[in-house]
């Protein structure tokens, strides 16, 4: 069921859709099927609003996993790249939001990369992220989180979160850099009393 707040905004994209097709179809009269097909290609999209977006996707995307909990304490997962905690959630969402963050490893040298989406390039996917791969050590990794993310007044609201998952992903580096050690299955032998 959509908000009021939402169908205002729906209503508003429809109507400036009807009016540039109007404009559209006006610069038309009497023109060739191949200039009618420039002229649509060079039109651009309009921007659909991200609580329009989210309240089309809430409960039904492929990225949902599962509800665990019963009632008010359930709580639903999405495994959507740029969401930091994985909850589905307006706030957390990297379909619904323009500003979004993601943190993950960079490859096979502990790197990290640190990807924020670009807000004048929604049309273009290819170019759509901002990707800065981080080798410091973690201090430094967390200042320069801390100040793309905050001090930038990207998404301030998102700090704390981009920290977490930081802290995260570097602690998993850690562990795959070391290897796990093998636990000797076998019996000891205890010397001593007969």
């Amino acid at each position: 069921m959509l908000m009021p707040e939402s169908v205002g905004v729906l209503l508003q994209f429809k109507f400036t859709l009807a009016r540039s097709s109007r404009r559209t179809a006006e610069g038309c009269r009497g023109k060739t099927l191949e200039s009618l097909l420039s002229l649509v290609l060079r039109c651009e999209m309009a921007t659909v609003p991200g609580q329009l977006i989210w309240e089309i996707v809430k409960k039904n995307n492929s990225f949902l996993v599962k509800e665990f909990g019963n009632g008010t304490a359930s709580v639903r997962f999405s495994k959507e790249s740029n969401n930091l905690y994985n909850l589905n959630s307006y706030k957390h969402s990297g379909l619904a939001n323009k500003k979004t963050v993601t943190i993950r490893p960079g490859g096979k040298d502990q790197s990290v990369l640190l990807a924020t989406t670009k807000t004048k390039k929604q049309s273009t996917p290819a170019t759509l992220l901002h990707k800065s791969i981080m080798k410091q050590e973690f201090r430094r990794m967390a200042k320069a989180v801390a100040n793309q993310v905050a001090d930038n007044y990207y998404r301030p609201d998102l700090k704390k979160a981009a920290l977490a998952r930081l802290s995260a992903v570097h602690r998993s580096l850690k562990v795959a850099k070391s290897g796990v050690k093998k636990r000797n299955r076998q019996a000891v032998k205890i010397c001593g009393r007969k």
